[in-house]
């Protein structure tokens, strides 16, 4: 909870600090390619932190990126309306949803996958009671079969 706060208030203060830079009213391609360039910049410093082992390096840059993509955020909140919550609402319960409660969907995607010539792999989550299908190379959890992809159109109030 301490950390879900903290990062509410460190959006709050991004924002007002692009408020008082005046970069949340700069709405351009440009301004938006810039805003990327930075993210990505911010990204390098934590990939550099991991890969020397300085965790220092590593947090710093975790939070530069918060900052950065809050700024991202505000840009495009600004720029086209959109409502955020609502699409950071739908993208979690979306990737809930890659977990599934039943052992046979969790084998029908380990097969799907291995159709692809991916090598996959599920096992049982006790403590959440689901099934969680992992990519056997790089252990990213994997889309179950029957996965419905979001749509966030109802985000943007200039598409309904």
């Amino acid at each position: 909870r301490k950390v879900t706060l903290a990062v509410a208030e460190l959006k709050d203060d991004s924002y007002l600090f692009n408020d008082i830079a005046g970069g949340s009213q700069q709405l351009t391609k440009a301004d938006f390619i810039n805003q990327k360039d930075i993210i990505a910049s911010e990204f390098q410093e934590l990939v550099d932190g991991i890969e020397n082992d300085d965790i220092v390096e590593a947090v710093d840059g975790v939070v530069d990126v918060l900052v950065t993509v809050f700024g991202m955020m505000q840009k495009l909140e600004n720029a086209y309306g959109i409502d955020f919550a609502k699409a950071c609402n739908l993208i979690a319960d979306n990737n809930l949803s890659k977990f599934v409660v039943n052992e046979r969907e969790a084998a029908d995607t380990v097969a799907m996958y291995k159709a692809k010539g991916i090598e996959t792999y599920y096992r049982y989550d006790e403590t959440y009671n689901v099934y969680v299908i992992r990519n056997s190379k790089t252990g990213k959890v994997m889309k179950p079969i029957d996965f419905v992809p979001v749509s966030l159109v109802e985000c943007f109030p200039t598409l309904q």
